[in-house]
């Protein structure tokens, strides 16, 4: 990693800290996520080899669920453009870019990472008390999951990957 990249991701965890540990989270969190952090992430989900991406995409899942607006309102598109570079992380078929073919499902790499993915997506996907402007964005986004997870025959999936999934319909 750059070390800028190790500074950014400091930062990341000690929000997530603070975040996580308040129930419900602080009014004034520690200096909010910026769209350099997303960034940053992103930069390193597209260096690294599959085997070593699972740290980084259990990342944006918790990214996902502590840091819902702050970075994504400041930068149009930032979200989408994340979860697509999960989406290539976790080499889904028809992910729109890839860097080599698509492994098969099966494998320990691409579960762990497929189960982070859907996890991750399940956090982004908003809940009920969002604006329309970002129910759009969610069903857009919904979709394009809808049609990755399709490509792979349901029964390679394990429990913990359908779960996950039923969590994103849900929502």
């Amino acid at each position: 990693m750059y070390p800028q990249e190790v500074g950014l991701l400091e930062e990341i965890f000690a929000y997530i800290t603070v975040t996580a540990a308040s129930s419900p989270p602080p009014a004034k969190a520690p200096s909010s996520l910026s769209p350099a952090h997303i960034e940053a992430i992103i930069s390193i989900l597209e260096r690294w080899p599959p085997s070593q991406r699972f740290p980084v995409i259990d990342l944006s899942r918790l990214v996902f669920a502590f840091c819902t607006k702050a970075p994504f309102d400041l930068q149009d598109g930032l979200k989408e453009k994340f979860l697509d570079e999960l989406f290539v992380a976790a080499d889904w078929e028809g992910s729109g870019k890839q860097r080599q073919q698509p492994s098969s499902p099966i494998g320990k790499v691409k579960e762990t990472n497929t189960t982070l993915v859907l996890k991750a997506l399940a956090n982004a996907v908003a809940d009920e008390g969002s604006g329309e402007g970002e129910k759009k964005l969610e069903v857009k986004l919904l979709r394009k999951a809808i049609e990755g997870v399709g490509r792979i025959p349901y029964g390679t999936l394990v429990k913990a990957q359908k779960v996950a999934f039923a969590t994103v319909l849900f929502k």
